[in-house]
């Protein structure tokens, strides 16, 4: 009798322990946060400066992509483990008309700008994968992350790094942060206007504040 109360105790406690072997992982997975990306709460700007030997007299553009879509997975207890993807549609790309000039070259501009610069006929998306992402919790629900990625743009692929002051609200995400492009990294040729003395200048300064739901 005690013999079979050993074996059937025996056989409980393995039951249990192969049980939660199995649970386990999954627990372990649990801090892992998903998000998708909201684009009608986000915002993304590309400024422009110009350049040549009259710069000074061209116009600096503000750029609107509301186009964003992606997904954004964030692990808390382990930010290594996040990840970032983003599609951007270049057909969506607005000049943001501040000045009666841009006002009146609105529609030439961005014609120029998708025609000369993205070609979304030959290039029909731009994407940015992460490929690695660092952060640090200065104050809770708060991170300092730098993030790696390649972005897939005009046909090239390139790694960049991005950084970004993320925010944990009760079922959303935010990012913050800026960075710069070459555009002749992409292989594209910076739009120059009467002769060559008043261009578009390589560098371009992007920001963005990109808020997800669940």
């Amino acid at each position: 009798m005690h013999a079979n109360l050993k074996v059937f105790g025996s056989s409980i406690v393995l039951l249990f322990l192969s049980c939660f072997s199995m649970i386990s992982p999954a627990l372990a997975q649990d801090s892992m946060q998903h998000y998708q990306i909201d684009p009608q709460n986000s915002h993304f700007f590309v400024y422009t400066g110009s350049g040549g030997v009259f710069g000074a007299f061209g116009h600096k553009h503000k750029i609107a992509i509301p186009g964003i879509t992606g997904q954004v997975n964030f692990d808390p207890k382990d930010p290594t483990k996040s990840t970032l993807d983003l599609k951007i549609d270049p057909m969506s790309l607005i000049l943001v008309a501040d000045s009666k000039a841009e006002k009146k070259d609105k529609a030439e501009i961005e014609t120029n700008m998708r025609a000369k610069v993205l070609e979304p006929a030959k290039f029909p998306g731009i994407e940015f994968r992460s490929t690695r992402i660092s952060a640090i919790s200065s104050v809770e629900g708060e991170y300092d992350a730098e993030i790696h990625g390649d972005l897939s743009f005009h046909g090239v692929s390139r790694n960049i790094p991005l950084k970004a002051k993320v925010k944990l609200g009760e079922d959303r995400l935010t990012a913050i942060g800026e960075f710069t492009l070459k555009q002749s990294d992409y292989q594209i040729q910076p739009v120059s206007a009467a002769g060559g003395t008043i261009k578009v200048k390589d560098e371009v300064r992007l920001t963005f504040e990109i808020a997800t739901r669940p």
